[in-house]
């Protein structure tokens, strides 16, 4: 750093330096959620106790509309309304509505935050008007 104030690097030499940085490989952190929804906070309508779990391709969290899936020897699976398989679903007489039986508790979930380092494009601005970077 005492070199940049003190004027001994060169914008350019700065901005190459950020260049190799850049370079990096990405690095994700997953984090995944520490706790669970229990299928049990699921109810089918019209029907009493019945095996359901929660879909893994749309992830369902209470609040979300969703709908059942009759499955061959797994009981309902319970999907978001807006999932893919259940939209392009073929057997449509397979599903069935289902709602969420009085869960009001908050959930972690999992979401993915992109960031990008505008460093390199104040260091290019600083180059190009010749200025002098000071941290």
């Amino acid at each position: 750093f005492a070199a940049i104030g003190s004027g001994n690097l060169s914008p350019s030499q700065i901005i190459a330096k950020l260049a190799v940085s850049e370079e990096r490989p990405e690095e994700l952190v997953e984090v995944r959620p520490s706790k669970k929804i229990s299928p049990a906070s699921v109810k089918v309508l019209g029907v009493g106790d019945l095996v359901t779990h929660l879909a893994n391709c749309c992830h369902p969290l209470p609040g979300d509309k969703i709908i059942g899936y009759i499955t061959q020897g797994r009981g309902v699976s319970v999907h978001r309304r807006d999932c893919p398989n259940i939209v392009n679903e073929v057997e449509r007489e397979r599903l069935i509505e289902v709602g969420w039986g009085g869960v009001e508790q908050v959930y972690p979930v999992a979401i993915q935050v992109n960031a990008w380092d505008r460093i390199e494009g104040k260091g290019t601005y600083i180059a190009r008007n010749t200025g002098k970077v000071f941290l």
